[in-house]
C-alpha cells in the first residue's frame, strides 16, 4: 500500500489490519495518520493491527494538533497493536493532546531517529498506555520532547528495550520531575549507560520500577 492513509474525525470501529506499508524513500512518507479522532470512551477504537510499516519517514502518526492555528484538538481513541515497524525515521510519533489511547505488543527495529515521540503534548491529555512491546536500535527507544504539564495517565509499562550505543528512554525536559500521574515501570532495558555529567547523561530517563541491564 501507498502511503499515507488518513483516518480522522469520529470513525469508531474503522480497522486497518494486515497490510504492508512501504516507500521508495522516506523522506516526507508516512504510514498512516490519525487526526484529530473524535471518538468516545463508549465507542469501539480505531485499530490498526497486524501491519508492516517499512522505510518510511514515520510509521504512523497520531496527531492532536491543528497544525494550520497551531492549538491542540483532541486525537482519541485508537488502538495500535501487533504491528512490526522497521527502518522508519520514526516508528510513531504523537502530537499534541492525544489519549484514551494504547499503543501495545509492537516492534520496533532500526528506526533513524527514534522508535515512539511522544512531543508536545498538550495539558488536558490522559489515558494513553505503551505497554508490551519490543525495541531494538541503536538509542532512543522512546523519546518524550517539550511539555509534559497537565498530562495525566501516560503509562510506560512492560516493554522491551534494547539500545545498542546510547539512551534508550530520553526525555527532552532533563533533570525536572515526570507528573506524578505517569507511571514508568516493570520495563526491561538493555542500555549503555550514558557518561555521568554528558548531555546524554541529562536526558536519560531512568525508573527505579524498571529492570536495567548490560545484556539481555
Amino acid at each position: 500500500s501507498l502511503p499515507d492513509t488518513p483516518i480522522f474525525g469520529n470513525s469508531p470501529g474503522v480497522t486497518t489490519e494486515n497490510v504492508q506499508f512501504t516507500a521508495q524513500q522516506a523522506v516526507r512518507t508516512t504510514g498512516v495518520t490519525l487526526d484529530t479522532l473524535t471518538i468516545n470512551a463508549d465507542e469501539a477504537p480505531m485499530v490498526i493491527r497486524g501491519c508492516q510499516f517499512n522505510g518510511l519517514g514515520n510509521g504512523i502518526e497520531i496527531v492532536g494538533h491543528n497544525l494550520a492555528n497551531n492549538t491542540p484538538r483532541p486525537c482519541r481513541g485508537f488502538l495500535i497493536r501487533e504491528n512490526d515497524l522497521s527502518e522508519c525515521v520514526v516508528g510513531i510519533w504523537a502530537l499534541g493532546h492525544v489519549g484514551e489511547g494504547a499503543i501495545v505488543g509492537n516492534r520496533f527495529w532500526n528506526w533513524g531517529e527514534t522508535g515512539v515521540r511522544l512531543a508536545n503534548l498538550s495539558d488536558g491529555a490522559k489515558q494513553l498506555l505503551i505497554a508490551n512491546n519490543s525495541f531494538r536500535g541503536l538509542q532512543r527507544c522512546i523519546e518524550i520532547l517539550e511539555s509534559t504539564k497537565g498530562i495525566e495517565g501516560v503509562e510506560i509499562r512492560g516493554n522491551l528495550l534494547v539500545a545498542e550505543s546510547g539512551p534508550d528512554i530520553v526525555w527532552a525536559a532533563g533533570s525536572a520531575k515526570l507528573p506524578a500521574g505517569w507511571r514508568i515501570e516493570k520495563n526491561w532495558r538493555q542500555v549503555r549507560r550514558p557518561v555521568a555529567g554528558s548531555v546524554e547523561a541529562k536526558e536519560w530517563l531512568q525508573s527505579p520500577g524498571d529492570q536495567i541491564v548490560d545484556k539481555l
